[in-house]
């Protein structure tokens, strides 16, 4: 069995971006905005980026982090749900 391909190619992955750390007083008011709209449009997510000195991708990215965690949250607290209510039915 003759191996054609003997050379391994190396798997080519985009730059990652470095991570951005985001002050108390930036999460504060991008979590004001998350409560009133969760899917923010480019004119809203430009006006927050200019004022929160943040690039508009990076803003972009944290709406969807955000949305993320909240979906996750759903999903454990239902599952909570259902874990006690099979609890009391057992009892």
């Amino acid at each position: 069995n003759i191996n054609l391909f003997p050379y391994v190619i190396p798997e080519i992955r985009p730059e990652r971006k470095t991570t951005i750390h985001v002050c108390v007083l930036q999460v504060s008011v991008l979590e004001r905005v998350f409560q009133v709209n969760s899917y923010p449009g480019i004119q809203l997510r430009e006006e927050l980026a200019g004022r929160l000195n943040l690039d508009e991708d990076r803003i972009q990215i944290w709406f969807q982090n955000r949305r993320a965690k909240l979906k996750r949250s759903h999903r454990e607290t239902r599952l909570q749900l259902v874990h006690n209510n099979i609890q009391t039915g057992m009892s």
